[in-house]
């Protein structure tokens, strides 16, 4: 039974290298090259230039979660 249930599990396997798995290695790859293909870390000393976005974006990912957080269909806090 479980070599029958295991043959259910090979196109979620395909599907998660492809489309999950795939793209955080293409992203880690990316992250440590440069322009021309070798290995540097100037892109993270880069990100300090973009604090004032970063900051901008996780206020406005926290107004976001406190404003569903409020409109849960759950009704007032606590949340059930």
């Amino acid at each position: 039974m479980k070599n029958k249930l295991s043959r259910f599990a090979v196109p979620y396997v395909v599907w998660m290298a492809i489309f999950v798995v795939a793209p955080i290695v293409i992203m880690v790859i990316y992250a440590f090259s440069n322009g021309e293909g070798g290995a540097t870390l100037d892109n993270f000393v880069q990100m300090g230039g973009y604090a004032a976005v970063f900051g901008r974006s996780f206020k406005l990912a926290l107004i976001a979660t406190a404003i569903c957080l409020l409109r849960s269909p759950c009704g007032t806090p606590p949340w059930c």
